[in-house]
């Protein structure tokens, strides 16, 4: 079947290959899954966060927190060290390619 093909080839689109400004709610479940804050997923798909969402969290955490109702402090504190994490990670990223192509050019 041509449509489920299509299905799990979104569904296993690898989250490294796309900015997470530009993920859907599955790729953030994703990488919850993988950061292994699988008790959050539910929070998430519940509010359809997705990778607009997390810079919206990014910017706020404490009242991105509250409305999401993630009120355990530990759990807040792992949250926000994965969330800047991802940032760095893609900051790095983008600042590397940008810098390879200008000087390639």
């Amino acid at each position: 079947n041509p449509l489920s093909t299509i299905s799990s080839t979104i569904q296993t689109q690898d989250i490294k290959n796309v900015p997470f400004e530009e993920w859907s709610t599955r790729m953030v479940v994703q990488w919850l899954k993988r950061t292994e804050l699988d008790p959050l997923v539910g929070v998430f798909q519940e509010n359809l966060v997705d990778g607009k969402m997390l810079v919206e969290i990014i910017k706020d955490p404490e009242n991105s927190f509250d409305e999401l109702g993630i009120t355990l402090s530990f759990v807040r504190r792992r949250l926000k060290k994965e969330l800047a994490i991802l940032t760095n990670t893609f900051t790095t990223t983008s600042t590397i390619s940008s810098s390879s192509s200008q000087s390639s050019q």
